[in-house]
């Protein structure tokens, strides 16, 4: 168990995992916005994307 009382203070261990759950959060974001943001770039309905794919697996 880890103490939360230290010579740096309480509140220390508390803003680390507080700065670390942002952070995921912040990468969770960004990574949807960029999936998101090559979806629309690709365009296209899946069966669209899916023939694409298909054809550069096939060449």
């Amino acid at each position: 168990m880890v103490a939360l009382f230290g010579p740096i203070g309480p509140e220390l261990p508390i803003v680390i995992i507080a700065l670390g759950l942002n952070i995921l959060v912040l990468v969770g974001v960004l990574g949807g916005l960029g999936y998101f943001l090559l979806r629309i770039r690709s365009g296209g309905s899946v069966s669209d994307r899916l023939n694409r794919i298909e054809r550069k697996i096939g060449s």
